[in-house]
């Protein structure tokens, strides 16, 4: 910085010279200064056209974005450099529409305020977007929780439905295998000494009548 200022000569060096003490305290802060006293006038558009159109950046802090745009309406020539009204309505329009709204109802008196203001409306919003994040998380937890009682329902209920299947197959079982014996007794041959000639089994005699002569 200090070869650049021993580089100045004429009106140029007379200007610096001029400059408010400690108004300088970095090379960026000189070359903004030198060229809004000594740029080429055709960059005047530039100047419009971006600070124009500074828009806040996704997930950009409110507190950073201010300082960017402070920074680009401090660089703007004094010839062209907006009011401080438009510079708030410029301002403004830098958020997202929902954001806008909220800041031009505090209805700042001035630049500085508006911005100021514009850092409660993060607060708020950040605050709100917590407090329905915990609601919603609250509904699911409740949710998952009902889920799982009445998973736990459906379960007994189907244990209970499992029993008594169980139940009829073990009795179906049994009859089948009652069934099964009758059919093998029925099946089973019958002795030549216990059959007569209609192949019926021969009845015993009761061993209480008389026997024939």
């Amino acid at each position: 910085m200090r070869v650049f200022v021993q580089s100045l000569d004429g009106e140029v060096r007379k200007w610096f010279r001029e400059l408010p003490p400690n108004s300088i305290d970095g090379i960026d802060v000189l070359e903004e200064a030198f060229m809004r006293q000594w740029g080429d006038t055709k960059d005047y558009l530039y100047y419009m056209t971006e600070f124009g159109s500074l828009k806040r950046k996704k997930d950009e802090a409110v507190g950073d974005f201010s300082k960017r745009f402070n920074k680009m309406y401090s660089r703007i020539p004094a010839e062209i450099k907006p009011t401080e009204t438009a510079a708030k309505l410029t301002y403004a329009n830098s958020f997202d529409h929902e954001f806008s709204l909220l800041l031009r109802e505090r209805k700042s008196v001035s630049l500085q305020n508006m911005q100021n203001a514009a850092l409660e409306v993060e607060s708020n919003i950040l605050a709100s977007n917590k407090l329905k994040e915990e609601t919603e998380h609250q509904i699911v937890d409740k949710k998952g929780k009902k889920e799982i009682i009445t998973s736990s329902h459906t379960g007994r209920s189907s244990d209970s439905k499992m029993d008594e299947m169980s139940k009829i197959i073990k009795s179906l079982s049994a009859k089948i295998d009652r069934l099964e014996m009758g059919n093998r007794n029925q099946n089973k041959p019958i002795p030549e000494g216990d059959r007569n000639q209609n192949q019926f089994r021969r009845p015993f005699a009761p061993r209480f009548l008389p026997r024939e002569r």
